[in-house]
């Protein structure tokens, strides 16, 4: 029964643990690429803090905290790519629009090279 109730225990704690962790961690912690840069460098500092320490010479709370860095700096990088590629998409998009304008452009010019054209042979059949 006692081991049971350990178990039940240590559970409830391991649960607790990672829903804490889980909370910790915020959906989007930048908006900004400057933000992100910045929030990238910083974690990172902290990361090659701990492990100039030593992995093996840390407390478990530190080691809980390691981890935690890193899943935040890896959350910093998943913004910065979503980001990137929605930056990419955009100027896509841009250059489509502006081909389009350029083909439009061509068209009319074409259009006015025919109408010069017939005009041209009109003239000289006048003459």
């Amino acid at each position: 029964m006692h081991t049971k109730n350990l178990l039940i225990t240590l559970s409830t704690l391991l649960l607790l643990a990672s829903a804490t962790l889980y909370a910790k961690t915020p959906k989007e912690p930048c908006s900004t690429k400057v933000e992100c840069d910045a929030m990238a460098e910083d974690l990172q500092g902290k990361i090659d803090g701990v492990r100039a320490k030593g992995l093996d010479n840390l407390t478990r709370e530190e080691y809980i905290n390691y981890l935690h860095l890193k899943k935040k700096l890896l959350a910093v990088s998943k913004v910065r790519t979503a980001q990137a590629k929605a930056k990419t998409a955009e100027q896509r998009k841009i250059i489509a629009q502006k081909d389009a304008e350029i083909a439009q452009e061509n068209a009319k010019q074409a259009e006015y090279r025919k109408i010069n054209k017939k005009l041209d042979e009109i003239g000289s059949l006048l003459k």
